[in-house]
């Protein structure tokens, strides 16, 4: 064999992924004129079986012919012949009913667990050079978004509008599977469960952590019994949450002296001040601001779950979170600095994201809890009623053509990103199967 040729062969095994071969397998695309196992076999694939992601071999249940043999069984792939044995499958039970082992490379015997040889088909050699060159010119991509400029081709946009919609589903359910430990930890209480899911998204991404914590000191219930007066409330929450600056402020220290009392009434707990972030934070995502204006959430709210879930009306959903903090923050962003005088609301941009983080995958697993199916579509029917979000995410897959309209979209651009495109996963993507051709 010539030295290129041997060349060639050593890089396509040092780049070759058991992922690629088994999309080759599962689509059957490989050459199958005189096909034949390793032996001398003549082989013929019937069905290939099929993809198993968990424990075991690859593909369950194919159909054979060999050496018009009919045969029923599983199937398991490698890149070598040698990493059968390597993976010690031999004696293991689960590859006993192993009907064919499919190789890049064929360098290694492979025995069954009563001895015989295992029949072995040898890819190599017939997997076409175009699905090689277009599989490693996307998995080796520097590029973000890997399969880059799709252009606007009929089947390529389908595709691509088939992995939004599958994307966003996807996303909704990580969202609600994260979510379920929380509700079965507050024994299924949807106000308690709402009121936490509310708190999390004011801290927004930095002081999310916090914001559970402060949750878990201060409950719902135990806030709901000051509703009537908004100074008590805020006494509540800053008092818990540790971040009362009483030497330098007259209303934080009045904070702190109602907290005090209250603090023994209930015996509660209280935050580190250091658990709070304020640095590279615009003053209107201050913690001390979006705390106040939670108070002011829940004082305007007595039982906010229900209203929510019952309304799929993205401008009446806004105005129940169109909320503005407390006289004293018309001043201030934090304790003890003025700024400039104005009204502290929530505003529609904070509107629309507690509609995206929190009602959006609320109603999704409302419904899906109690087999109301009605919720769930009208979580998705209620983000493509919402603008896309705009961040850096979603402005390089609109460079790239892709039609974002709605939070729908934006959303599951964000979960493809995640899911597919950084873990380039070209091969369980529909867009990047149609670019394999192009």
């Amino acid at each position: 064999m010539h030295d290129c040729a041997l060349a060639l062969i050593f890089l396509l095994l040092s780049i070759m992924t058991e992922e690629f071969l088994h999309y080759i397998w599962e689509t059957k695309q490989f050459l199958h004129e005189d096909l034949c196992t390793s032996s001398g076999g003549l082989l013929s694939v019937i069905h290939p079986g099929a993809h198993n992601f968990y424990s075991g071999p690859d593909f369950f249940n194919a159909q054979l012919k060999i050496n018009e043999q009919l045969w029923a069984g599983n199937v398991e792939i490698h890149i070598r012949s040698s990493d059968w044995n390597r993976h010690a499958h031999t004696h293991d039970p689960a590859y006993d009913n192993v009907i064919l082992h499919v190789v890049y490379e064929h360098d290694a015997e492979v025995k069954k667990c009563n001895g015989d040889e295992m029949p072995t088909l040898v890819l190599n050699g017939r997997i076409p050079d175009q699905l090689v060159a277009s599989y490693f010119s996307m998995r080796n991509s520097k590029e973000k978004i890997a399969c880059g400029r799709a252009g606007k081709d009929t089947a390529l946009r389908i595709a691509r509008e088939t992995m939004l919609s599958r994307a966003l589903i996807d996303r909704l359910a990580r969202k609600t599977d994260e979510m379920k430990f929380l509700l079965a930890q507050l024994n299924g209480d949807w106000e308690e469960f709402f009121y936490r899911l509310v708190l999390h998204s004011f801290g927004m991404k930095v002081n999310a952590d916090p914001m559970r914590q402060l949750g878990n000191i201060i409950p719902h219930r135990l806030l709901l019994k000051y509703r009537d007066a908004i100074f008590r409330m805020e006494a509540l929450l800053f008092g818990a949450s540790g971040l009362l600056t009483v030497e330098e402020d007259e209303y934080a220290g009045k904070l702190q002296k109602e907290f005090s009392f209250l603090q023994k009434v209930h015996g509660l707990g209280s935050m580190e001040k250091h658990a709070w972030k304020f640095m590279r934070l615009r003053p209107n995502n201050f913690p001390t601001l979006r705390i106040a204006q939670a108070a002011a959430f829940f004082g305007k709210h007595e039982k906010p779950f229900r209203s929510c879930i019952e309304t799929n009306d993205p401008e009446m959903l806004r105005k129940v979170f169109d909320v503005k903090a407390s006289g004293y923050w018309n001043d201030h962003y934090r304790f003890g600095v003025k700024s400039r005088t104005y009204e502290k609301c929530t505003g529609k941009n904070s509107a629309e994201i507690l509609l995206i983080n929190v009602i959006v995958p609320l109603k999704f697993l409302y419904g899906k809890s109690k087999k109301e199916e009605k919720y769930s579509e009208e979580a998705i029917s209620l983000l493509e009623k919402i603008t896309a979000e705009k961040n850096s995410v979603v402005e390089k897959y609109r460079k790239e053509e892709w039609e974002i309209n709605s939070a729908a979209d934006s959303q599951s651009v964000l979960e493809l990103k995640r899911n597919y495109c950084d873990r380039k996963k070209c091969l369980d993507c529909e867009v990047g199967r149609k670019m394999l051709y192009s």
